[in-house]
């Protein structure tokens, strides 16, 4: 089989570089019959450019330049062969001739363009003998090649078309047959039938490898690169792109005509009509898989991807002189290298015409004198701003714009407004005109979120204790086709562990455990809401009063809230204000369902029922499922103490079960429950019956433990005595009229209430709608699952809707 390799530039920038490119090519020369082609060395080709630039500079200036670039090939050469003797001649020789023909810049500018593509030539010719040097250093037979000898071009210097027969006739003339040795080709030049050296433009390089493949037939090309294929994105502007793993011949194509730095159009071409399939792989990562391209991958334009171009020049004009206009718009017909027109729209008004061109840097500069001489005679008044291109490819956008505007939409949550949109129909792409100075992070925003997945959600979890832990659990095990759920963090009392990538939820505790950092709020608040953070949920379930002071920092900076804890809201009044106030104004999600009645319906049902027109009057019901199996269990004969220790045991309640028995839990939900009816009421006004005796409220929980026996007689008296009435008692609360009452009530054993069993709660709502039969939630109302699947339910709420 035959293999064609390319190494761009990248990938040989230095000794290390090349070294590893060799070790690539011995390792596909094992199995394979294999072709080499290179670029210059990184920085050689610049270099150059500038050498051929430079009209100023005196005989030691340029002598010493080339000195710099004679030392810099030598010393590569040496490191990698082994030999510190003498130099090698022949790299002093190609050396000597750039030297002689730098000083030859002829005055005419059409030979001035041949000239420049001479000195140019050097870079690859040099490369390719060093490589091939390298090769046989490493026991393999190789020979350098300079494709100006078989690539055969016209005389338009500096991006020379290719004579395709006479190449591939050529080609085929030199290297048909195996001849025991391994090609180094020099990329990006070619030549004349005048034998004049010209190069091939952009990609140049690319486009040898392209048409050495199609000439031999070769079974792969490979584009070996510094980055790990083709991406969802430009990884130097956008750090999150993510590789594509399989591209047809169409897509590709398409990219690369519309600015996106891959495979230049030209060499695709080559391959595309004998299906040659092309790998584009990292030298710096040789073992990812890369991006296979091929014809007959089933693609269909399916992929997602965002390129950015720029800069251009958004050009605003405002004139009452038609004259002035049509001379700049006369100027500005050139299009855009998509074939956009520069003219973005033409507007009139009370005989003012206002004009908005997207201008290339050269084209804007062809008509500025112009603009300022019809400016001072007060013709027109204009303005300026840099703006850069995206362009957002896919499939869909050929027949709909539903792409276009969930773009559009995450740009708005960021305030980030396109100076202009671009989306013509039965085309795939669409083009936003953006800002300099938001540019790159649109770019990240519809790379993440459009490009990679439009239905992802970032969710950081703060408490990874029984609930926190659970929940982790519950992600993992999801199946839920319509979201994806990312866990960018997740952290303890002490330490956190990160990672935008993402963490498998079933590794993350473990992470956070082994390789945790310091916990620092701020740091960490300013990872959450760092700009390029979209669609992103803060799970709290610390039960922290310092964590819940962070949500206003949060809901201001768009960051969406999923708690089971019901500190935040039972705070002040004002607090709870500023809470819901913030959620308004930046369009921020603060779901807290578990915190009244564990995963029951119950919040969301009340909003229901407001949110239609009904108007509830009252609502009473067990809502705390430790305190409902504690009273269950002393209804079955239970010991107050042994039941307590029971609900300990079994996670239903708190580890000093006085949270539970104090009634502060009780109280609080129904505050919540008052507060969401928009009932203005402060925790001090509320009436609440704590069930701990006076003399144990301040001691120590074990003291407090050991004491409770002592009190299992007067617990049996009381429920003893209901029973005697037909009745049983249940820790109930009640709102009525804005006011809360949380306290025991005596309730008939066959009623709703008195049936209660374990952990459960019950709710009955009266409204007007439910003025006789009252509406009833009921369920489990503690535990560990069912609280970490109410916070999973809020989370999936949430996500459905930030993601349409």
């Amino acid at each position: 089989m035959l293999h064609v390799l390319k190494f761009g530039g990248t990938s040989l920038k230095d000794a290390e570089c090349i070294n590893r490119a060799v070790n690539i090519v011995k390792k596909h020369n094992k199995k394979n019959r294999t072709i080499v082609v290179v670029s210059a060395i990184g920085g050689v080709t610049d270099q150059l450019l500038e050498l051929t630039g430079e009209t100023s500079l005196t005989d030691q200036q340029l002598m010493q330049d080339i000195e710099t670039l004679k030392m810099h090939h030598l010393s590569i050469l040496r490191e990698l062969t082994g030999t510190p003797g003498a130099p090698d001649q022949h790299v002093i020789d190609l050396i000597d001739e750039l030297e002689e023909n730098l000083q030859k810049r002829p005055e005419d500018p059409q030979e001035q363009k041949a000239w420049q593509d001479l000195i140019l030539s050097y870079g690859e010719r040099l490369s390719a003998y060093i490589f091939s040097t390298v090769l046989g250093a490493k026991k393999l037979e190789a020979r350098s090649y300079e494709a100006h000898q078989f690539v055969r071009t016209n005389q338009r210097f500096g991006e020379a078309e290719v004579c395709s027969e006479a190449t591939r006739n050529l080609i085929r003339q030199h290297f048909q047959q195996p001849n025991g040795h391994i090609p180094v080709i020099t990329g990006f030049i070619g030549g004349t039938d005048e034998e004049k050296i010209t190069t091939l433009g952009r990609s140049g390089s690319d486009y040898t490898a392209g048409l050495v493949a199609e000439a031999l037939r070769a079974d792969r090309l490979e584009i070996w690169t510094d980055v790990d294929g083709v991406l969802t994105a430009d990884p130097k502007i956008v750090p999150t792109a993510q590789t594509l793993q399989n591209l047809n011949y169409k897509d590709i194509e398409e990219l690369s005509r519309h600015g996106a730095k891959v495979i230049h159009p030209k060499t695709v071409s080559p391959l595309h009509k004998l299906n040659i399939p092309l790998k584009v792989k990292n030298s710096f990562n040789p073992n990812h898989p890369g991006t296979l391209i091929t014809a007959d991958y089933p693609s269909n334009g399916n992929f997602r991807s965002v390129s950015f171009t720029g800069p251009y020049i958004h050009l605003d004009i405002q004139s009452n002189a038609e004259e002035s206009i049509n001379r700049i718009v006369d100027a500005s017909v050139d299009q855009l290298e998509d074939g956009q027109s520069a003219i973005s729209h033409i507007k009139s008004r009370h005989n003012e015409l206002q004009i908005s061109l997207i201008l290339k840097p050269d084209q804007y500069e062809r008509i500025q004198p112009e603009l300022e001489y019809a400016s001072e005679r007060d013709e027109l008044c204009f303005k300026t701003e840099k703006v850069y291109q995206l362009k957002i490819f896919n499939n869909s956008l050929k027949n709909n714009s539903r792409l276009l505007q969930q773009a559009l939409k995450i740009l708005d949550a960021k305030k980030i407004n396109p100076v202009e949109i671009r989306h013509a129909a039965g085309r795939r792409f669409a083009s936003l005109f953006v800002k300099e100075h938001k540019a790159k992070l649109a770019a990240r925003l519809i790379n993440d979120h459009i490009c990679i997945d439009d239905k992802r959600i970032d969710v950081f979890v703060a408490g990874v204790g029984a609930i926190g832990g659970t929940l982790l659990e519950q992600i993992n095990n999801l199946e839920n086709d319509d979201l994806t759920i990312k866990i960018i963090g997740i952290c303890n009392s002490k330490s956190v562990v990160w990672n935008e990538r993402g963490l498998h939820p079933a590794e993350a505790v473990n992470k956070l455990s082994h390789k945790g950092q310091h916990l620092d709020w701020d740091s960490l608040l300013n990872r959450i809401t760092d700009e390029t953070q979209h669609n992103t949920i803060f799970v709290d379930a610390t039960g922290s009063a310092e964590v819940a002071h962070l949500y206003p920092h949060l809901l201001q900076n768009g960051i969406h809230i999923a708690t089971p804890s019901k500190i935040a809201n039972t705070f002040e009044q004002e607090f709870y204000d500023k809470l819901h106030q913030l959620k308004s104004d930046n369009n921020a999600y603060y779901e807290y369902e578990t915190t009244v009645g564990a995963a029951l319906p119950l919040l969301d049902s009340i909003r229901n029922l407001v949110r239609t027109g009904d108007q509830i009057t009252f609502i009473s019901g067990v809502v705390s499922g430790s305190l409902n199996y504690i009273f269950d269990e002393l209804d079955k004969g239970t010991p107050f103490s042994e039941a307590v220790v029971q609900a300990r045991e079994k996670g239903y309640a708190e580890p000093d079960p006085r949270d539970d028995l104090s009634g502060e839990d009780v109280a609080r939900k129904f505050l919540i429950l008052a507060r969401m009816l928009g009932h203005s009421i402060e925790r001090e006004e509320l009436s609440v019956e704590s069930l701990i005796p006076e003399e144990l409220v301040k001691v120590d929980r074990g003291e407090f433990l050991d004491a409770l026996h002592q009190y299992d007689k007067a617990w049996k008296a009381k429920f003893d005595e209901a029973r005697s009435r037909g009745e049983t008692l249940r820790y109930v609360g009640k709102l009525e009229d804005g006011k809360i009452s949380v306290g025991i009530r005596s309730v008939p054993r066959d009623s709703s209430l008195g049936q209660l069993k374990s952990t459960d709660n019950l709710v009955q709502i009266y409204s007007k709608r439910y003025a006789t039969n009252p509406l009833i939630i009921q369920g489990p109302g503690a535990g560990k699952d069912v609280t970490a699947a109410g916070v999973l339910a809020d989370i999936l709420k949430i996500g459905s809707i930030i993601t349409q």
